[in-house]
């Protein structure tokens, strides 16, 4: 078992498919207090959040969104949207394909951040010479959970800066089922942003593109049967 950093726990295991994000035993419960102090002391240490830029990282996460999802139909739900964004850059540096625990119970969807920063964390950065070194900072950083609070109840959460991203600024054409396509003006601003960004940095985001509809595949199937539970 990882426990890296102390943020989330993970069972990891090879399979036939690929990776495996294999589900807690029992129960856990992640308790904000601990979690947030912790966290907090490592995030201190993070080499990739030196330097951080607010504005191309951005427009890393935008170009990431146009290059790889595109006109694609993609889950509504930002968390899977992660996981396939994640899924495809794991794929670029490792060759590795994660996908959700075969049994998937409610604790494992709550703490899906988690669980694909473990990934990421394990598996990216030691391969991170496929990719270049000032995108592989941008990509820890935007999926690195963070803690939000949401007003006006001030309840903290945890959110990857990605997926707060997604929730901000790409919106799906219809909100009426689990599954939809990013609207044609998310599109469009999207590829505004991204235009912001050298080649050298568009060239890395598109071959992780290229992973990312077969990880919206395995997204898209499972988003109805784990959101179930």
């Amino acid at each position: 078992m990882l426990d890296l950093l102390g943020i989330g726990c993970s069972f990891f295991s090879f399979s036939k498919g690929g990776y495996r994000m294999e589900a807690m035993i029992g129960e856990y419960e992640l308790s904000a207090r601990s979690v947030s102090l912790r966290h907090r002391g490592y995030l201190e240490k993070f080499w990739f959040e030196e330097g951080r830029d607010s504005s191309f990282d951005a427009s890393c996460r935008a170009a990431l969104i146009v290059e790889g999802i595109g006109e694609n139909v993609c889950p509504v739900d930002g968390e899977w949207v992660a996981f396939s964004i994640v899924g495809a850059i794991v794929a670029t540096a490792a060759r590795m394909n994660i996908v959700p625990p075969k049994e998937p119970n409610f604790h494992w969807r709550n703490e899906m951040a988690f669980h694909l920063w473990d990934a990421l964390w394990h598996f990216v950065p030691e391969n991170g010479n496929i990719i270049n070194s000032t995108l592989l900072a941008s990509l820890m950083r935007s999926f690195l959970p963070r803690e939000h609070s949401s007003t006006p109840s001030r309840k903290t959460s945890w959110m990857s800066d990605f997926v707060y991203f997604w929730k901000t600024y790409s919106h799906p054409e219809s909100f009426a089922g689990p599954v939809s396509r990013i609207s044609r003006k998310s599109l469009i601003d999207g590829r505004r942003l991204s235009r912001r960004l050298p080649e050298e940095i568009i060239e890395p985001i598109k071959t992780i593109g290229n992973h990312v509809p077969y990880m919206l595949g395995i997204a898209v199937a499972s988003v109805k049967r784990v959101d179930k539970i």
